[in-house]
């Protein structure tokens, strides 16, 4: 790469970085480093008589996740003790309140244990969660 062509890129990557830092506080989220954090969280089984139950509104709490662009994955865990979901673009406040919301966690059916990646590397399909 020459050295122009060089310059040029460094100059693009700060000024991405600078719009992204700017673009964070207006939205609430602090700088650019908060935007690469993205949550696992793991739902397990407490008492999974309750969960028919609460199934409808476990779904539709998926379902608005994934309406909002907050979800990015979501299944049962392949042991059958329940399941799990990643989440990006959320501090860990507001990860922690989502949750707290699922009618799955709200009436005992699963505990939750949320997972915290500062992800600076992913593979090219992911890099909307990155960039």
């Amino acid at each position: 790469m020459s050295l122009p062509e060089k310059f040029f890129h460094q100059t693009v990557q700060h000024l991405r970085w600078g719009l992204d830092r700017c673009v964070g506080r207006l939205a609430g989220r602090g700088s650019r480093r908060s935007w690469l954090k993205m949550f696992v969280v793991v739902l397990r089984f407490a008492d999974r008589d309750r969960a028919a139950g609460a199934l409808a509104g476990h779904r539709a709490w998926l379902d608005d996740g994934f309406a909002d662009g907050r979800f990015v994955l979501a299944g049962s865990l392949a042991t059958g003790q329940g399941g799990a979901v990643v989440i990006h673009g959320l501090s860990r406040e507001e990860v922690e309140r989502r949750v707290a919301a699922d009618p799955f966690v709200s009436q005992g059916v699963v505990t939750a244990e949320i997972l915290e990646i500062a992800a600076n590397r992913a593979d090219p399909r992911l890099d909307f969660m990155i960039a």
